[in-house]
C-alpha cells in the first residue's frame, strides 16, 4: 500500500513542478512623474549622494565640465553626460558605477526628485510676496 502512495505522490509532484514552471508573471509599471531631459543628471546626483554624500558636489562639477565641453547645446544627450560625469568621479570597478545605467532606466529616484521639486515650489517665495515684505527693493527672481 505505501508503495502505491509513493507512486501517486511522485506523479502529483511531477505534475505540480511542470505546472509551476509554465507560469509567468508580467509586471507593467507606469508613473505620473514628469519627464525632463535633465532627469538622468538629477537622478544620478541623488543616487550618488545617497551612496556617498561627498560625491554630490564632485559629480556636479564633473557634469559642468562635461556640459561645457559640448559644442551643440541644442542636441544634448543628458543620459550620456550623466553617465560620463559619474564615470569621472567613481572608480571603474565599483558596484555603484555598474548599477547606475539600470538605476537610470528604472527611474528609481524619480520620487525623490519629484519630492524635492514640490518642496522647492512650496518653499520658494514668489516675487510678489518678497516685494510686499521689502517694498524698497526691486527684485526679479529667475523663473518668475
Amino acid at each position: 500500500m505505501s508503495l502505491m502512495w509513493m507512486g501517486v505522490a511522485a506523479v502529483v509532484a511531477a505534475a505540480c513542478s511542470s505546472v509551476a514552471e509554465s507560469r509567468q508573471v508580467q509586471v507593467n509599471l507606469t508613473t505620473s512623474f514628469l519627464a525632463s531631459p535633465l532627469h538622468p543628471v538629477l537622478e544620478t546626483s541623488e543616487y550618488l549622494s545617497q551612496d556617498n554624500p561627498a560625491l554630490f558636489f564632485t559629480y556636479i562639477a564633473a557634469v559642468d565640465v562635461r556640459y561645457n565641453a559640448i559644442k551643440d547645446k541644442g542636441n544634448v544627450n543628458y543620459t550620456k553626460v550623466a553617465l560620463e560625469a559619474a564615470a569621472d568621479v567613481l572608480p571603474a570597478d565599483s558596484s555603484v558605477s555598474r548599477l547606475l545605467p539600470f538605476v537610470l532606466q528604472t527611474r528609481a529616484h524619480s520620487p525623490s526628485i519629484e519630492l524635492f521639486n514640490q518642496v522647492k515650489s512650496i518653499m520658494t517665495p514668489s516675487t510678489h510676496w518678497l516685494q510686499s515684505k521689502l517694498p524698497h527693493m526691486s527684485m526679479r527672481l529667475v523663473g518668475d
